[in-house]
């Protein structure tokens, strides 16, 4: 089978089943994932890291900041855990173990566990103090340490991972947060996204689009004829271009999101068509979606994940000039994927 003949050659395709190829999201992560996990929270804790400098220096430690990164993935190494309050809400310090050992090796090297315990919550202590002092967001926080508190009592919803070189060795802190805490940040971050980039009004169509391929005018009819079987000569993949109208917008992978295809922006810029001359472009498309076009500067951050809505199908529209002349089932051929015009 050959791209252009446009001809069911007979060739043995296999449907492409999204179940089974595309990896799962829940809609939590997606909402999230345009504000929440793409939130840079040193950004509205300034200064913090310098607070630890002068402590650092005075128990003659090198201590320095690697990463600092959200997530709403559970944290299965619990160590050590210390609660505060983070405006009311129970929030907590979790500590894993290989940054119990870290720590206690670098300020009480052999003096115990009851000793570490005592230099552990000490650092619990200071960072809550630290998150305090530190906040520089648009409205106003209460952050503070209360060990009265019980583990239990945190509603786990998100956490902000630190990562940190502890005389040359990497160990990691999480600050565990409740749902409250994780919408404020959420809303925080997306309305900042907003405002500092510029958006449109109205509504905008966006297509999820799996590949092109280039048609001589004069055999498009053999190419949109139902059994007509076409090797699309393109690597089976996740990978699909978003595009709004009728230009090219921004690369993407696929998921599924219950039960729809969910679409997350990758880094890159989303290529560009090149077709041969007195060629015409046939566009293999999963379908479309609108989106406001006041969401669009925080849709298009790398990371973030939709939900389209579009049905888990191997089903697609082939188009022309942002007309739909026909449909097909994607199918794979030695890994390459194909159409079976329906």
């Amino acid at each position: 089978m050959e791209q252009g003949a446009g001809q069911n050659s007979g060739a043995i395709l296999t449907p492409w089943d999204p179940e089974r190829s595309l990896r799962r999201n829940s809609a939590d992560v997606a909402r999230l994932s345009k504000g929440f996990l793409r939130c840079r929270p040193e950004r509205w804790f300034t200064g913090m890291a310098a607070q630890w400098l002068p402590l650092a220096h005075s128990l003659g430690v090198e201590l320095r900041i690697v990463e600092i990164h959200p997530s709403v993935q559970p944290i299965r190494d619990i160590a050590q855990s210390f609660v505060g309050l983070v405006d009311d809400e129970p929030a907590a310090i979790i500590m894993d173990s290989d940054a119990v050992g870290l720590i206690e090796e670098a300020l009480v090297p052999g003096a115990g566990s009851p000793a570490g315990r005592l230099v552990l919550e000490y650092i619990a202590r200071r960072l809550f103090g630290s998150l305090a002092l530190s906040w520089s967001g648009p409205e106003s926080s209460a952050v503070k340490f209360d060990r009265t508190i019980p583990i239990d009592s945190v509603k786990e919803a998100g956490s902000v991972k630190i990562q940190m070189l502890l005389n040359n060795a990497q160990c990691a802190v999480y600050f565990v947060v409740g749902p409250q805490a994780v919408q404020r940040l959420d809303g925080l971050w997306r309305r900042q996204i907003r405002s500092s980039r510029r958006s449109g009004e109205g509504r905008v169509r966006t297509s999820v689009e799996i590949g092109q391929l280039a048609v001589a005018p004069a055999e498009l009819g053999s190419y949109l004829r139902s059994g007509a079987q076409v090797d699309m000569e393109i690597q089976g993949s996740d990978l699909v271009v978003l595009r709004s109208g009728d230009k090219p917008w921004l690369p993407a992978r696929l998921c599924s999101i219950d039960g729809h295809f969910g679409v997350e922006v990758i880094p890159g810029v989303a290529p560009v068509p090149s077709l041969p001359e007195g060629t015409t472009r046939l566009a293999v498309s999963l379908g479309s979606f609108e989106l406001d076009a006041v969401a669009l500067p925080e849709f298009s951050q790398v990371g973030v994940i939709h939900d389209t809505g579009i049905p888990l199908t191997n089903q697609v529209g082939l188009i022309v000039n942002g007309e739909q002349l026909g449909s097909a089932t994607l199918s794979t051929f030695e890994g390459r994927f194909a159409i079976a015009v329906n």
